[in-house]
Formats: structure tokens, C-alpha cells, sequence
């Protein structure tokens, strides 16, 4: 059965409070980084070397590396990790650490509406249980939807799980539905396409824009029910924590230039994200290459000219991460700004 959805009234200055938690809190403490993914499901004959040496954009390139067989891959590895019926043995899908647990619990009660992530592996979800670990019967009794008669498939648009009360959407899918998980450029161009349709319509389907309705009942004075990630995103006040934001991901960009597009409708967007060490950065961020010459800019220095162009708070903290152990100390710091932020 359908849920109640959470209702908001924006032109009372209610807005939803957002948290877009990505992989970094899980790269801080040892975690599996989205080439180690790639090493894993990767074509090994034909692609010998670490995914992070093929510099390239990232859906690209897990096209690229398992042959343009991204679908079966995924449901092959997820298959390999399965422990019998009950659950499954996580590898490459959980992989938390007491410290990582406290951490992702204190940000889930600073008291947000919602937390969204990236990832397709079940960290937060473990750190939010008492029991502190997940099995495959476990998350299909979280999972919740809305505006749905049956939890979706392919793109998680209106399912989530709800732990404790609180909402935790895969945005770009998760591992106990293979064939939900964005991350091949194929895919996320359905999953754009799907962004655009929710908020504007889509003419030959004849269906009508979230966004119509969510103009109409601001200016109403009506609340605003939220029936779907994508909603969150666009009315929510989202806090961007421990995602790189690559420049390929187009459903999140397009979503954050329609932010800056219609100011007076949405939300603000925080990205809290360390300065790099220069000399550094190709071993903290091992896909980006930053070219020293004067003829370049690189790809780090883009994003950040690209976001102040979109009106997002970008918060480093005042930490510049020159080796592993900074990013633990830059988590604290965002905790603590976020305390006092939302």
C-alpha cells in the first residue's frame, strides 16, 4: 500500500531539509571507491590496468570497461555476493566500520526530512539500525514508496526504505534491484529523462509537470506533498555531503541549474567539499588530472567556477586535504556546521 507523504507548506517558509550523502564518508574510513567498483566488475582480459589510470569521464568509462555489458555485470555481482536466501554477504555492498556507523548516525539526527545517497550499498541503513548490520530480509521490511502502486524496478523515483521514521532514497538505485543502478551514461540519460518528465511534463505521454503544481500551491498558500526524491531535491534545502559531483553526472547538474533556473520555487544547495592540495590531487581524486600549464584549467577549478555560477554554497571548511586522514577531519567539521546550519 501507499504511504502518507510528508507535506510542506513552502509559502509559509516550510521547506524540506535535505541531505545528499554521497561515497566519501565511506572512502574516509576505508570504504570501497567507485573505481574499486569498476576493478570489479570490469572486462580484466581486455582492460589489464586499475580503473583509476583510464582517465576519462566516469559513466563513460564503466561502459568501457565491462564491455558495454554494465546490466549483466552488476547483476553478477551482486549475485557473487549473495550468501543463500537470507541475505546477503555484502563485500561490495556494505562495508562499515563502527566509526563510520557513529558518524553517518550523528548526521541522520541533526534532523533532516530526507537523506538521498548516491551509492547503491546499504552504509546508512546499517548505521541507523540498533543492531548496527543489514541482511537482505531486513532492507525488503524497510523498504517504503508513494505514488506508487508497487516498489519500482528500474529507477527508484518514488521508492525509498524508511529506517526509524526518516526516508533514505537510492537515487541512483541500490543493490537488492540490479537493474535500478545508474552507472553507465546509457542509464543516466534515462534517469534525466525521467528528472525532466517529473518536473515538466512529458507531452507525449500528455501528463503534466510537478512543477506546475508546486508553483500553483506556493503561490495558494497550500502545502506540498513530497512524492518523490526528485521533489526533495527541487524544493528541499539540500545539503551536499561526500560526493564528488563529477562533472558527467547529468541528472544531478541539470537538476541544480534548474534550482539556479527558478529561484523563487526552490531551494538552496550547500556543497561542502575540502580545498585539494594541488600537488596532491591526482592521489586524492585518481580520476581527475589537473594540468599544471597556464594554458589549463582543470577539472576541479571548472566545477567550482560552474557551481558559483548556480548560486551553491560551497563550504571547505577551511580544510585542505593533503593526505587520507583530513577527510575524517573535514566530516567532523561538516557535521558540526551542519548542527548549526539546518
Amino acid at each position: 500500500m501507499k504511504i502518507q507523504e510528508k507535506e510542506f507548506n513552502v509559502y509559509k517558509g516550510e521547506r524540506p531539509k535535505v541531505l545528499l550523502l554521497g561515497n566519501g564518508i565511506c572512502r574516509a574510513y576505508n570504504g570501497v571507491s567507485w573505481n574499486g567498483l569498476l576493478d570489479e566488475i570490469k572486462d580484466k582480459d581486455r582492460f589489464p590496468h586499475e580503473a583509476y589510470r583510464y582517465v576519462m569521464p566516469m559513466p563513460l568509462k564503466a561502459a568501457m570497461l565491462t564491455g558495454n555489458c554494465l546490466g549483466a555485470r552488476m547483476r553478477d555481482l551482486v549475485k557473487e555476493n549473495r550468501e543463500g536466501d537470507s541475505g546477503y554477504g555484502w563485500n561490495s555492498f556494505v562495508s562499515t566500520t563502527p566509526e563510520m556507523q557513529d558518524s553517518i548516525k550523528r548526521l541522520a539526527d541533526l534532523g533532516f526530512d530526507y537523506i538521498l545517497t548516491t551509492n547503491y550499498s546499504y552504509e546508512i541503513e546499517a548505521s541507523l539500525l540498533p543492531e548496527g548490520s543489514i541482511t537482505r530480509t531486513r532492507i525488503l521490511s524497510l523498504m517504503d514508496y508513494c505514488e506508487v502502486d508497487n516498489a519500482q524496478t528500474h529507477f527508484l523515483i518514488n521508492t525509498f526504505n524508511t529506517v526509524d521514521g526518516l526516508p533514505v532514497w537510492h537515487v541512483h538505485g541500490e543493490a537488492r534491484k540490479p537493474d535500478s543502478m545508474i552507472i553507465g551514461s546509457f542509464y543516466y540519460g534515462k534517469l534525466l529523462r525521467r528528472c525532466i518528465a517529473r518536473l515538466e511534463g512529458a507531452s507525449e505521454a500528455k501528463t503534466a509537470g510537478k512543477a506546475a503544481e508546486f508553483k500553483k500551491n506556493i503561490k495558494d498558500g497550500n502545502a506540498q506533498k513530497i512524492g518523490s526524491w526528485i521533489d526533495a531535491f527541487v524544493l528541499g534545502d539540500v545539503y551536499i555531503l561526500g560526493l564528488g559531483l563529477d562533472l558527467s553526472e547529468a541528472d544531478l547538474w541539470w537538476l541544480i541549474e534548474y534550482k539556479s533556473n527558478n529561484a523563487d520555487l526552490c531551494g538552496k544547495t550547500v556543497f561542502y567539499d575540502p580545498a585539494k592540495d594541488q600537488n596532491g590531487l591526482c592521489l586524492v581524486d585518481d580520476h581527475l588530472k589537473c594540468e599544471k600549464t597556464s594554458e589549463y584549467i582543470c577539472s576541479r577549478s571548472c566545477q567550482d567556477l560552474l557551481l558559483d555560477v548556480h548560486s551553491v554554497d560551497k563550504k571547505d571548511l577551511g580544510v585542505t586535504i593533503k593526505g587520507h586522514d583530513d577527510y575524517k577531519v573535514f566530516y567532523e567539521k561538516a557535521i558540526a556546521d551542519l548542527k548549526d546550519s539546518i
